[in-house]
């Protein structure tokens, strides 16, 4: 197939410089290998080497891979676009407030009239997260007025159990006096009818014992 190729490259130079016959090159020039590709530099190394970290999510290292590019190679073209993609892995921080702050500074660091797709898109992303957390701080600030509303009734409810807890250990109380003064009144009622029964004078009358009252 190679030697194919070679045999119609060959034919068609004939046909432009109007030769009329172009002997078709040897069997050894057709199986010869392409020339190598030239090895990448250092710079193309990094941005690709920064580029893939990005792919892969790994965020704090994207981050630091485009800032080393833009710092090592201040002058390549593609710094402006270095920043942006160090602002995007920003975004990713786990301290939303500290991420968003990063991707502010760096966006800051890009000029205006570079990379403006990407730019835009950028100041876009960064606009919606500061918007979300206007609202995520709004909705703290109600939670925690909404919970200081609620203290005090929390207070009245913690004052109304120990005042229950006070009235029923009162009573306990009481029930126990009480049966202790029945507990008096029967053994008087006792040694009454026993010196009643020693004097020969008549049994004192035993008053009838009250009922308790039904349950509501």
């Amino acid at each position: 197939m190679t030697r194919f190729r070679g045999l119609l490259a060959a034919a068609l130079a004939a046909t432009a410089i109007g030769c009329a016959h172009v002997p078709p090159p040897s069997p050894e020039a057709a199986d010869l290998p392409a020339p190598p590709t030239p090895a990448r530099n250092a710079r193309d190394l990094s941005w690709d080497e920064a580029e893939t970290a990005l792919g892969q999510g790994a965020w704090a290292e994207a981050g630091r891979l485009f800032g080393a590019f833009a710092d090592a190679f201040p002058e390549d073209s593609r710094v402006p676009l270095a920043r942006l993609q160090q602002a995007y892995a920003a975004l990713s921080d786990p301290d939303p407030a500290r991420g968003l702050e990063q991707a502010e500074s760096l966006l800051a660091r890009v000029p205006a009239d570079a990379a403006r797709g990407p730019q835009k898109a950028m100041r876009a992303a960064i606009s919606g997260r500061r918007a979300a957390q206007s609202r995520a701080a709004a909705s703290d600030a109600d939670l925690a007025s909404c919970r200081q509303r609620l203290e005090p009734t929390a207070d009245l409810e913690r004052d109304r159990a120990a005042s229950r807890a006070q009235v029923a250990k009162l009573q306990q109380e009481l029930q126990r006096k009480e049966r202790s003064l029945e507990d008096v009144k029967r053994r008087l009622l006792e040694i009454q009818q026993l010196a009643a029964e020693m004097l020969g004078l008549p049994k004192p009358a035993v008053a009838p014992q009250p009922q308790p009252a039904p349950r509501q």
